[in-house]
């Protein structure tokens, strides 16, 4: 609906509608999560390595919001004359959806980390039931990259693209 909106979210949406239309989305969901530190807001160009995996985090990220928000604030996604993250920002606003612990207006930075705990969590049971897909089964999931087991430690030779996901398991003894 939205003919101008930017590459992640027209071909997410793409995928969205071949998902909910029954159809198999390929399997660039479970190419994304072996390697999730992925921008989900920029594309790489098509001779790119990782391509197909772009196509799997914006239908991970879409399919999520639909099922957290349902069908009227995704569809109205779609239609946001806005572009890109701010699109997400503005429905998100305009429909005053707010979070149920803080009771501030959700930001799409909310369900980008919302989202990362249910690619990872995939429980229903944690918190208010936020972090899980009830409308996609099969969803892949994704598992830590990197493993602290001796603490304290520096944590800063760790990078993460904007707007990508890294998991780090931290087996530490006490807090």
């Amino acid at each position: 609906a939205d003919n101008n909106d930017v590459s992640w979210i027209n071909e997410g949406f793409a995928e969205v509608g071949a998902f909910l239309n029954g159809y198999d989305v390929g399997g660039a969901d479970f190419s994304y999560a072996q390697n999730p530190d992925l921008q989900l807001n920029s594309w790489s160009d098509s001779s790119s390595p990782d391509f197909g995996s772009h196509y799997g985090e914006s239908f991970l990220y879409l399919t999520y919001f639909l099922d957290r928000y349902g069908e009227t604030a995704t569809k109205a996604l779609t239609n946001n004359p806005l572009n890109d993250l701010s699109s997400v920002d503005d429905t998100l606003k305009s429909l005053n959806i707010t979070d149920q612990q803080t009771g501030k207006t959700v930001t799409a930075d909310d369900v980008f980390m919302d989202w990362a705990s249910a690619l990872y969590l995939h429980d229903g049971n944690v918190g208010d039931g936020r972090y899980i897909y009830h409308n996609y089964a099969s969803i892949p999931q994704t598992s830590a990259s990197e493993t602290i087991s001796t603490c304290p430690q520096s944590a800063n030779n760790y990078t993460v693209n904007q707007y990508g996901i890294d998991y780090i398991d931290i087996q530490c003894a006490g807090d």
